[in-house]
């Protein structure tokens, strides 16, 4: 037989691996290995590659898998999250602008009418750009507690006071919007008495309590830094304050004022207190004013003691000694100069403007008005924000900063109805310069008793 080349035995080679040829052919290339050990070399190297090949096919069949698995996952993952966005979107718009704030208790009432077991009124949400959307009620001992569901305002719900009605099981003697006063023994509470009835206690050897009333009180805003000394070692039991800055004597009548009107409600609301004293310095010299419980009673003309216990008594000396007239918003670390008025409007009708002015120890410096600039009615329960003009109301070189020591600020107000009918509020509300921020007032009241402005 012919020897067959061995260039043409390998070229048989990939069919023979793969099993492909006839029995004579591998016969044939049978014979030839045996007696040509190249060719041998060269079938066993094929073979392992073929191996090599085989082996690996599986492996890149897995990772083409495993990348098209991976791709199908990030796009579920994606699609999963963009899902879950929309959902905690839409049920954050839901909450926001439709179900809203329950147990909402940052309210205002209008025109709170009380009939034995019957109430009404009109509410609006003191918090900016929130409006009233459902009320609850809760009855206990003829204490009406009232709370809100409020939303922001939107086409959905427009800012407006809300209608209440409520009729108990039993005669209502007091209203609470949550835990705050509102109405009591026949007539309408203040906020500041609500507030300060909040923080009356019975010793006045609890200074933390005493702390939190003067802060309630605005102390420091209106006497300045002071220190504390407690005269509780036997009774009757006393309170000092040591006020550190100096008073110029031509300023020293407003202050005393101060003193004394601060002693009658710091007697008024603690307990065992009997007596309160200002030490401070006029003009270098130290003096000192006390006010004590019998001078307080005989001003008050009932026992002081029951400002404690009755938060209507309470609110008819706060009426009595002018405290509706001072300034008690929270200015506190805002560093800025100025003066950022914000009102609302809680009176019973609609004003097409307001005017303010800006008085400086009895002396006007600065005044002016307000509209809108749609020429649109300020509404019940809408609030009103005055800046920019306020940079120096006063006619200090940098009010607050470098506002006078001593002197007295006050603002003073005037309201138009839509029908041209203009009121002028008579008081004069006084404020602190020694903080910036916003001072917050609030406008109540109606024609037939007269309109006025308090600090909310």
């Amino acid at each position: 037989m012919r020897e067959i080349p061995c260039e043409v035995v390998r070229d048989l080679f990939p069919s023979y691996i793969e099993n492909l040829t006839s029995e004579t052919t591998n016969e044939v290339i049978g014979e030839h290995l045996e007696g040509c050990e190249e060719c041998r070399q060269v079938l066993a190297s094929m073979k392992d590659q073929t191996v090599s090949e085989e082996s690996s096919k599986p492996e890149k069949k897995e990772i083409d898998f495993l990348k098209k698995n991976r791709r199908k996952n990030h796009l579920v993952l994606l699609g999963s999250l963009a899902g879950a966005l929309l959902l905690i979107l839409a049920v954050l718009g839901l909450r926001t602008y439709v179900i809203g704030q329950g147990h909402d208790t940052n309210l205002a009432a209008i025109n709170l009418n009380v009939n034995g077991k019957t109430m009404d009124f009109l509410a609006v949400s003191q918090y900016d750009g929130r409006t009233v959307v459902g009320l609850s009620y809760q009855e206990e001992e003829g204490v009406v507690r009232v709370e809100g569901r409020t939303v922001v305002g939107s086409p959905l719900h427009y800012s407006s006071p809300y209608a209440g009605s409520f009729t108990a099981s039993e005669e209502i003697r007091e209203v609470r919007f949550g835990d705050r006063i509102v109405w009591s023994e026949g007539a309408t509470v203040s906020a500041l008495a609500s507030d300060l009835f909040a923080q009356r206690h019975n010793y006045v050897g609890d200074m933390p309590a005493n702390n939190r009333l003067s802060v309630a009180l605005n102390l420091g805003s209106y006497l300045g830094p002071f220190t504390n000394e407690l005269e509780t070692a036997a009774e009757p039991y006393g309170w000092k304050l040591l006020l550190s800055e100096d008073i110029p004597e031509e300023k020293y009548a407003q202050k005393h004022q101060d003193m004394i009107a601060f002693g009658r409600i710091l007697v008024a609301l603690v307990g065992n207190l009997d007596h309160v004293t200002f030490v401070h310095t006029v003009d270098g010299a130290e003096t000192q004013v006390t006010v004590d419980a019998e001078a307080a009673t005989q001003f008050f003309g009932e026992d002081i003691k029951n400002c404690g216990k009755n938060i209507r008594a309470l609110d008819r000396l706060i009426e009595k000694s002018g405290f509706q007239l001072y300034a008690f918003p929270e200015m506190k670390g805002v560093e800025q100069a100025g003066l950022v008025l914000r009102i609302q409007n809680q009176s019973d009708t609609m004003f097409q403007a307001f005017s303010y002015a800006a008085y400086h120890d009895g002396e006007m410096k600065h005044s002016g008005g307000m509209t809108h600039a749609d020429n649109t009615p300020m509404k019940i329960g809408e609030v009103i924000f005055v800046d920019g003009m306020f940079d120096d109301p006063f006619g200090a070189d940098s009010w607050p900063q470098e506002a006078e020591e001593g002197a007295l600020y006050e603002m003073g107000f005037g309201f138009e109805t839509p029908e041209g009918t203009y009121y002028e509020i008579p008081e004069r509300i006084r404020l602190t310069p020694s903080e910036s921020g916003e001072a917050h007032f609030v406008i109540t009241g109606n024609a037939a008793s007269g309109y006025h402005i308090v600090v909310e």
